[in-house]
């Protein structure tokens, strides 16, 4: 997902909400002018964590309310 020039606005953010519900990890592309505070603005109205930030590249993470892949339990 891209964040432009018209900033954290409703629809950037129900489309970030569709997004993760369909994936729990979302790469997020920082326009060069965009200057946003990611974990106030934007995760925390989504309800995810902001995982990793470098430059104008975030990640953002929301497990799936039911887990997709379950691990087996390791043999002791």
């Amino acid at each position: 997902m891209q964040l432009g020039k018209a900033g954290v606005s409703e629809g950037f953010l129900r489309v970030l909400e569709d997004a993760l519900k369909r994936n729990e990890l979302i790469k997020l592309r920082l326009g060069r002018r965009v200057e946003v505070d990611l974990k106030e603005q934007v995760a925390a109205k989504v309800k995810c964590h902001l995982v990793h930030k470098v430059g104008r590249i975030a990640v953002l993470y929301r497990p799936f309310a039911e887990p997709k892949i379950v691990l087996p339990a390791p043999e002791a």
